[in-house]
C-alpha cells in the first residue's frame, strides 16, 4: 500500500457546515469537512464547464455561532470527478477575531494534528 504524507502541519477539526464560495467566475455552495485557523477543506457538486481559479472569497458560520466568518483564500489543492469537486483553501485574509473564533472551535473539538 502506498502511504500518502499529509502536508498539513496545523491542528484541524472535522466539521460539517455549508460554505459559500465566490470567485470571479462562479458562486458555489459547498460543504466543509475540516477546518483549522489556517484554512479549510470542502466538497461541492462538479459544475459542467466550471472554470478553475485560485483566489476565492468564502463565507460560513461555525456551528452554534450566529456571526458569519468572511475570508479570502488561496486554493492549495483540488480534485475533481464527474460528480464532486473538493478544494483545500489556505486563508490569505481573515479578521483576527474570526481566526480566534476558528482556533477556539478547533481546540474544543478535540482536533487531530498532522505529523
Amino acid at each position: 500500500m502506498i502511504e500518502v504524507k499529509n502536508r498539513r502541519r496545523s491542528t484541524r477539526a472535522p466539521i460539517d457546515m455549508p460554505v459559500f464560495e465566490e470567485s470571479p467566475f462562479n458562486k458555489n455552495t459547498a460543504r466543509a469537512v475540516n477546518i483549522s485557523e489556517w484554512g479549510l477543506r470542502y466538497f461541492m457538486l462538479t459544475a459542467p464547464g466550471a472554470r478553475r481559479h485560485r483566489d476565492v472569497h468564502l463565507e460560513f458560520f461555525l456551528p452554534h455561532d450566529t456571526r458569519p466568518i468572511k475570508a479570502i483564500g488561496w486554493v492549495t489543492s483540488e480534485r475533481r470527478d464527474r460528480l464532486f469537486h473538493s478544494r483545500s483553501v489556505r486563508f490569505t485574509s481573515i479578521e483576527d477575531s474570526d481566526a480566534r473564533r476558528i482556533r477556539e472551535y478547533v481546540a474544543m473539538r478535540g482536533a487531530r494534528r498532522a505529523a
